[in-house]
């Protein structure tokens, strides 16, 4: 036995399933769970991480925001020296390491070309003393702004190439006095170096991987990792650069002010990420934390891997159990499978195994044992019906042989020297029939000629036709009326009837000299006569089946037959011959066979018939006997054409 195809491996296989799907939708249920809890734990940890960062920014830009405006309300309140101005300069720019530079421009001052530079210009915390002038375009724009909004801001992050960093501009205003509804006098502004504020953020990583950056609120860098960004870039510009619409949606919001969550690819690593973002009130700038979700869930994955390995062997463990246990308690089934194989190759005697336990297998044994017992019993009893049966077929076949042998083939030996061509055709349904045609000499002139159907099958209704052919041979034509011949054969047939057969016939006499018919119809189907490439049903007379009752008068009929003129009779088995479909050949097939071959001779007429049906029940089991018999008449000197001896 193959083993894919044994007990022990199928229950295996389908336990084994049964577990392993069991264990497979577990760990995805926990991977799904997980995963969607340490995602929650993310977005918690990124929104405490940018507030945390937002509070830092807030707290180390005040820091350096309230000298600013300390100064601011100084300058506004008391009317400074060109000399003070320089030392107030000084003195922002080189009390934090933040700062970069820083600027006062007085509006009272700015006509005098002998003061101007002691307020125009930047000193550097590096001692350098530096000089870096302030466009008047810029200038300008942030003279506007604060005479628009008359309160401090922080100007775009711009690239400083003195120092080679990026910086943002802190610019408060000047007033004429401490109140801000004066007029405004002037500014006074710092360069923030950006640089420490990264350096200060990397504090707030919790994993390897993870980052934090802020954009301004046109979208440029104020800090970020690596070197995707050009300085005078955007994350505008570096959304289309690398063809990233979710990133360019990230940075519209984030420029906006808006704040939330977002899972897309990050533009440093560009791997998946979560992304929270909230707004730095203070500066207009937005802060966003990124966490990979590779090493988020990192952890979740090696766990996952290591929960399907212990899981992998133990479906071998388990494996090797079932396979132990199931070849334990499948051993009976083995054996007894092994003694029904015995069995099945014809080995009744096979002995069967010891079993002696009271559940199923002990069951299947005992019913296979009794089985065995039954079926030795039923193979003799076989044995010996076998050689009936053959014994009975052989028997029939010699009944076959004699009744086939009873009945006239003698076709053309008869017909020589006589005015006619006569051929007939019998297919018995089973081994033997109840169906008979015979042609026989009244005397030199007169030919006798009948077919008949016993209304039955098989042996006794062949018994009985062999009965009544003999009858029909016996009758004395010569001095009694074809009437009173068939009248006395229906008595005799009567008489012996014991088992309620029936008979229907047709008798005919031809006389060869006029071509003269007379005929007798007993219950039988009316025959054909084909005349002039035409056909009519022969219905002068039709009386009782013979064997039904006795003392029955018939009536004679009388035709004249003319030169090739031919009669066709036959028995219901060629009209209710069937097909696949049930349906019958009938009359109307079976006229138009006749009606297209009336020139052909009786023998191939025959045959055509005969082929026709054979086409129509293709191959459907014949239902009952098929009878055929042709005579056709011929006037001495005009030989029948196309005549060959009959074979069917």
């Amino acid at each position: 036995m193959r083993v894919r195809n044994s007990l022990t491996f199928k229950l295996s296989f389908i336990i084994l399933s049964v577990v392993l799907f069991i264990f497979t939708a577990i760990v995805i249920f926990n991977f799904k769970v997980t995963q969607k809890l340490l995602v929650e734990d993310a977005k918690k940890n990124a929104q405490y991480i940018t507030r945390l960062t937002i509070s830092q920014i807030s707290d180390e830009l005040g820091i350096v925001e309230e000298p600013v405006k300390l100064f601011s309300r100084y300058l506004s309140e008391n009317k400074a020296a060109p000399g003070q101005l320089k030392r107030i300069v000084d003195l922002i720019a080189v009390n934090s390491d933040k700062i970069s530079g820083s600027f006062i421009y007085d509006f009272h001052h700015s006509g005098d070309s002998t003061d101007i530079t002691y307020y125009y210009r930047y000193y550097y915390n590096n001692k350098t003393n530096k000089k870096k002038n302030v466009s008047n375009k810029q200038l300008s724009s942030w003279i506007q702004k604060l005479k628009i909004t008359r309160k401090p801001f922080w100007s775009e992050p711009e690239y400083d190439s003195i120092i080679g960093e990026l910086t943002s501009t802190y610019i408060v205003p000047l007033f004429d006095t401490a109140d801000s509804d004066k007029k405004m006098s002037g500014l006074i502004a710092i360069d923030l170096r950006l640089l420490w504020l990264k350096e200060s953020l990397q504090k707030n990583k919790v994993y390897n991987s993870d980052y934090i950056f802020i954009i301004s609120k046109n979208g440029k860098p104020v800090v970020l990792p690596g070197n995707r960004f050009d300085y005078g870039s955007t994350i505008f510009q570096l959304a289309k650069k690398i063809n990233n619409p979710e990133i360019y949606e990230l940075g519209k919001k984030m420029s906006s002010g808006e704040s939330g969550f977002a899972e897309l690819p990050d533009f440093i690593q560009g791997k998946s990420s979560l992304i929270y973002y909230e707004p730095i009130l203070s500066t207009n700038w937005s802060v966003g934390v990124v966490f990979p979700k590779a090493e988020l869930l990192q952890k979740l994955y090696t766990t996952t891997i290591i929960l399907g390995s212990v899981g992998l062997l133990g479906f071998l463990l388990i494996l090797i159990f079932i396979i132990l246990i199931m070849r334990r308690e499948t051993k009976p089934l083995r054996t007894l499978s092994a003694a029904a194989k015995e069995i099945g190759k014809g080995n009744f005697d096979a002995p069967m195994p010891d079993i002696h336990t009271k559940d199923e297998v002990g069951i299947l044994k005992d019913s296979l044992q009794t089985m065995q017992e039954e079926l030795v019993t039923y193979i003799k009893n076989l044995v010996k019906a076998t050689k009936e049966k053959e014994r009975i077929e052989g028997e029939l076949q010699i009944a076959q042989e004699i009744q086939m042998g009873y009945l006239r083939r003698d076709f053309s030996d008869f017909s020589t020297g006589l005015n006619l061509d006569i051929s007939a055709l019998l297919k018995p349904a089973k081994e033997v029939g109840g169906d008979y045609y015979d042609y026989f000499k009244i005397s030199e002139d007169k030919i006798g000629f009948a077919i008949g159907d016993v209304a039955g099958k098989g042996v006794p209704a062949a018994l009985f036709m062999t009965v009544a052919l003999t009858l029909i041979r016996s009758g004395n034509y010569n001095s009694l009326s074809l009437a009173n011949i068939v009248s006395k054969i229906n008595n005799v047939l009567y008489k012996q009837n014991d088992n309620s057969f029936f008979i229907t016939a047709f008798f005919g006499v031809l006389n060869l000299s006029s071509g003269e018919v007379t005929f007798c119809n007993a219950g039988h189907n009316y025959p054909y006569l084909l005349k002039n490439n035409d056909i009519f049903e022969i219905q002068a007379t039709h009386g009782p089946a013979l064997g039904v009752l006795e003392n029955q008068k018939y009536k004679t009929g009388r035709l004249k037959l003319e030169h090739d003129d031919m009669i066709v009779l036959y028995t219901d088995g060629v009209t209710d011959a069937e097909n696949k479909q049930k349906e019958f050949y009938n009359k109307e097939r079976f006229e138009e066979v006749l009606r297209n071959h009336t020139e052909k001779s009786t023998d191939k007429l025959l045959h055509v018939i005969y082929q026709s049906i054979r086409r129509f029940t293709h191959g459907e089991p014949q239902s009952d006997d098929i009878t055929l018999m042709a005579i056709k008449f011929t006037f001495a000197g005009k030989p029948v054409t196309d005549k060959q001896p009959a074979s069917h």
